[in-house]
């Protein structure tokens, strides 16, 4: 090939790595507003009053999302990403911490009985959990993911254990039969996750595969 088609090869790539950058800042713009308004609708009293209504809908439909929300409005801070967050550990630790905390009974019962718990889980979610998970997942390791992958799975299977096999109510505000079935949405759902992530690791992950750019055969050459 020669020089002038190389150079020609490099600008419409370099047009096309443009193209793409721009396409990026228009999806997490996007997405920011997706998670604000998903953020609004999360907040109004009756939408609160519905998904907290149960105790399956409150655990597995309002904490995720709200985390959900932040994460979306996250993407559009990627940028400004702190240097001690670098890694994303520090990052993760917290979304960790977090979101720990609001899988507690107690937690829970404390957002229906008080009005600053309340205030306090509708924020701390997104910006607690859902941002920091944004800024700090995609630059964590690959060991690092795998390890809170896991305690995910561990923690949800655990919890949903805890509300079949305790003989009381673990949260005051909901019947037991409600407790029964969140902790079998809680095991099924750490079972399908665990197998789904053992799936892609023996199969490997076919969305890489297909992104995956295309190679020459060795001594193959263009004109």
């Amino acid at each position: 090939m020669t020089s002038g088609g190389a150079t020609s090869l490099r600008s419409v790539g370099g047009g096309a790595t443009s193209l793409r950058s721009g396409g990026g800042g228009a999806t997490s713009l996007r997405s920011a507003g997706f998670g604000a308004a998903l953020l609004v609708v999360l907040v109004l009293p009756p939408c609160t009053r519905a998904l907290e209504s149960q105790l399956l809908l409150q655990q597995l439909v309002q904490v995720p999302l709200l985390a959900l929300s932040g994460w979306a409005m996250g993407r559009r801070l990627a940028d400004f990403n702190p240097h001690w967050n670098a890694d994303g550990l520090p990052g993760l630790i917290v979304a960790v911490g977090v979101a720990s905390f609001w899988m507690l009974p107690r937690a829970m019962d404390a957002a229906l009985a008080s009005l600053p718990f309340e205030i306090a889980k509708l924020a701390s979610l997104p910006l607690g959990v859902g941002i920091p998970l944004a800024l700090s997942w995609p630059r964590a390791s690959s060991l690092v993911r795998t390890f809170l992958l896991a305690n995910a799975i561990s923690m949800a299977a655990l919890v949903g254990w805890l509300y079949l096999a305790a003989p009381l109510r673990v949260c005051n505000f909901y019947l037991r039969d409600d407790q029964e079935w969140t902790g079998i949405a809680l095991l099924s759902l750490s079972a399908v996750v665990a197998l789904s992530c053992a799936l892609r690791c023996f199969l490997g992950d076919p969305s890489r595969e297909a992104l995956a750019p295309a190679r020459l055969p060795t001594g193959h050459r263009v004109d």
